[in-house]
């Protein structure tokens, strides 16, 4: 399974009460399944496996990780999220496997998966800055 993993450290200005439930509120709005929260973390996927666009999905992050890092000095918000090629992979491995086996002009298919590829890796990252700015202006009110 290739995870690719980024993760943002943002200190905030504000206290920590209902901060987690604030975040699991938006996270929610945004269509993310939370499958754990504590006091502290909240964790979240992406249900992949569900009716909709593929572009939807594409314009998401597959799961990650919400952290409230409190110290005498400051609050700290810390934002791991992943996403997760296994479909590309396994696109791949079937393109492959069908040139093998019927016509070696589907291995083309492959130039495209690799585009996917790293139009996916170079989206992930810019989304997950968008989401950490949209869950610190839900914060911040």
């Amino acid at each position: 399974m290739l995870k690719i993993t980024y993760t943002i450290i943002n200190p905030l200005n504000i206290g920590s009460l209902n901060l987690i439930q604030k975040i699991n509120n938006k996270l929610l709005e945004l269509g993310y399944n939370v499958t754990y929260k504590d006091d502290d973390t909240i964790n979240f996927n992406d249900p992949f496996w569900r009716l909709g666009s593929s572009a939807k999905a594409f314009k998401k992050v597959n799961g990650g990780k919400f952290q409230v890092i409190t110290s005498e000095k400051e609050i700290q918000l810390i934002f791991s999220y992943y996403a997760s090629f296994n479909e590309l992979i396994f696109f791949a491995i079937l393109c492959i496997i069908g040139s093998i086996i019927l016509d070696y002009h589907i291995i083309y298919f492959l130039i495209v998966l690799s585009l996917i590829f790293l139009l996916r890796i170079d989206n992930v990252k810019s989304l997950g800055i968008e989401m950490m700015n949209s869950v610190l202006a839900t914060v911040a009110h």
